[in-house]
């Protein structure tokens, strides 16, 4: 089923819930974060060969934009603005930080090596979301699990979605996706 359209639901809606990202379409780069048939959270790509993706919650749209080679960092912006709101720097491992304009730092870690589980820590060590990945041929799902530290921060709609960009060029060849800007 494709449900293309603005995300109805709150994540905050769904505590203690079983939370998937899925691919609707084969070989597109539009992700749908669903809670049963309720859709909390797109992201979508906008260009075939790009690193920018929109991503969509009920709280908010924004834009994320891998950019450095030395320094591999994100970029994030409320949609529509040219202001960055919170910068993500990559270390060579694939970890790295999440750091907010005023200056709160968000943690990206990985534990596990043959099934990895990837995740946001904050600052002070609790764990806020978790995310896994599940490749099937060439459609990738995943499933998101949000800690009771997480459920009541306001930043957990963008961390889910930032979470996803993040994995999904690391997780995945190029060559089994094909980005569509279509809607």
């Amino acid at each position: 089923m494709v449900h293309r359209g603005s995300p109805v639901k709150s994540i905050r809606e769904f505590p203690d819930r079983e939370l998937k990202w899925t691919q609707p379409e084969l070989l597109k780069g539009y992700f749908e974060l669903l809670c049963g048939d309720d859709r909390i959270g797109t992201l979508r790509w906008e260009k075939w060969f790009g690193s920018l993706a929109t991503a969509e919650a009920s709280e908010g749209q924004w834009t994320f934009k891998r950019g450095g080679f030395l320094r591999p960092h994100v970029t994030v912006r409320e949609s529509g603005s040219a202001e960055t709101i919170a910068m993500f720097e990559a270390s060579w491992s694939g970890t790295g930080s999440l750091q907010y304009r005023g200056g709160q730092r968000i943690r990206w870690a990985s534990s596990g090596f043959w099934h990895p589980r990837w995740m946001w820590v904050s600052e002070n060590g609790p764990e806020i979301a978790g995310f896994s990945i599940d490749h099937r041929f060439t459609k990738t799902e995943g499933r998101l699990e949000v800690s009771t530290h997480g459920a009541g921060l306001p930043e957990l709609p963008l961390l889910a979605l930032l979470g996803w960009y993040l994995l999904i060029p690391a997780e995945l060849p190029p060559s089994l996706l094909k980005f569509s800007g279509r809607r």
